[in-house]
């Protein structure tokens, strides 16, 4: 046992001194409300957004209405004007947010969604997208910009609608460049008008109504966790935000994709059952948790590697929102299909079926624990068990895993309903 404290200890302070370092302004949970006193410089009420163009100020630039926001009387929101005519400055219905606060490596983040409350205050339909762009080099357009596929139509006249735009590589377009580079190098966050996923956006004479822009995370079919940013993009193994003795690391080489590939290595320590005793690690709260059957992904698939001394076998599973001071989620699922794991292996394209059949129950009401674990999930983990119950036994060992893929297949009886709304 102290040999593998010993040899376990070398081998994390290998993996954090080796770790390439990494920052990210963007963060997971971030909202701009705009309700910044007006008055009061040298704070911004516009917290960082703008519609300048090189410096020049537009005719009817970015304001802050004071009242009648989402919330009501005295709730703050950004509205911005388009002025139509030639492309000059404030001809479009656009603003920006650059090299601030959306700045960063939204795919490090696991943000991959941006939610915000919009309204049509203008005289003439809209339809908004968000375009993500990387830093640019000596000029402006940025040299990769992503837009939505996503789109919100706002009609003459209607109220606040609440947005959803998500930011996943398979759900955004290249309007210049790639996608991937925009999202993991971003300058810059734009809300516009645009009918079509393309940039820059047409000039159109309107005013739009912003508020609450936040960075938020939901499982959506084509994510991907590559922990290829030198993050663990929100995994982790704490348990009650007590860390276990080794936590889960970044190993920056050696990957399913060979030298240069990263992938994320979780330990277990055996004994009794303390934080760190399992092979278990959770992402909780962020990227992948949602609602998984309005999502339509129905397998999660992965890279795994047995880096230790035992033989695994591993599961995962899907849990709801813990109840008040609790951890542990009110119904979990864990899912019948297991992948075996011999000691000295080497990777494995595993993949689990999530469909509610192919889950087991193993807290809550056996009738309806998977449904509500899947359709309100608080957390992925993937554990080591032989079985498909929760909470997994203890033990001595070491997993490898990359490539955590959310992925829809169809054929399966629950998709085509889901199809209709997608």
């Amino acid at each position: 046992m102290k040999v593998l404290r010993w040899l376990l200890g070398t081998l994390l302070l290998a993996g954090v001194l080796l770790q390439p370092a990494v920052g990210s302004a963007v963060v997971l949970g971030q909202i701009d409300t705009f309700q910044v006193p007006v008055q009061v410089p040298p704070l911004d009420p516009l917290q960082n957004w703008d519609a300048g163009l090189g410096g020049i100020v537009p005719p009817f630039p970015p304001v802050v209405i004071t009242d009648g926001g989402p919330g009501g009387l005295g709730d703050h929101y950004m509205q911005i004007t388009g002025i139509g005519g030639l492309p000059n400055p404030g001809s479009k219905i656009s603003v920006v947010n650059r090299n601030l606060q959306w700045a960063g490596n939204y795919l490090a983040a696991g943000v991959n969604v941006i939610t915000l409350s919009l309204k049509n205050t203008g005289a003439n339909p809209l339809v908004v997208r968000l375009a993500i762009g990387d830093v640019a080099v000596g000029s402006l357009p940025p040299l990769n910009i992503a837009v939505t596929n996503d789109s919100v139509v706002l009609p003459v006249g209607g109220g606040w609608v609440s947005a959803t735009f998500h930011l996943s590589p398979s759900r955004m377009a290249a309007a210049r460049g790639k996608v991937q580079t925009a999202l993991t190098n971003a300058g810059e966050l734009r809300i516009m008008h645009n009918p079509n996923p393309t940039f820059p956006p047409p000039t159109a004479a309107g005013q739009l109504g912003v508020d609450n822009v936040k960075a938020s995370a939901a499982v959506t079919v084509g994510w991907i966790d590559t922990f290829q940013y030198g993050t663990l993009q929100n995994w982790d193994a704490g348990l009650g935000g007590i860390e276990p003795p080794f936590p889960p690391e970044i190993i920056p080489g050696g990957g399913p994709g060979g030298a240069g590939d990263a992938f994320m290595q979780i330990t277990g320590l055996g004994g009794t059952s303390n934080p760190g005793s399992r092979l278990s690690v959770v992402n909780r709260n962020a990227q992948w948790s949602g609602n998984y059957l309005a999502a339509g992904v129905n397998f999660i698939t992965m890279s795994l590697k047995n880096t230790g001394p035992s033989d695994l076998v591993v599961r995962v599973m899907i849990g709801d929102v813990a109840a008040a001071g609790s951890n542990i989620p009110l119904n979990i699922a864990v899912s019948k299909d297991s992948v075996v794991l011999p000691a000295g292996g080497g990777w494995v394209a595993a993949t689990f079926n999530i469909t509610p059949s192919r889950l087991a129950a193993a807290r809550g009401n056996v009738a309806t624990a998977v449904a509500t674990a899947l359709s309100n999930a608080g957390e992925l983990r993937v554990i080591h068990n032989l079985t498909a119950t929760y909470p997994p036994p203890t033990i001595i060992g070491r997993l490898a895993v990359d490539n955590i893929h959310a992925e829809r297949r169809s054929g399966l009886p629950y998709l085509p309903l889901l199809l209709l709304d997608d």
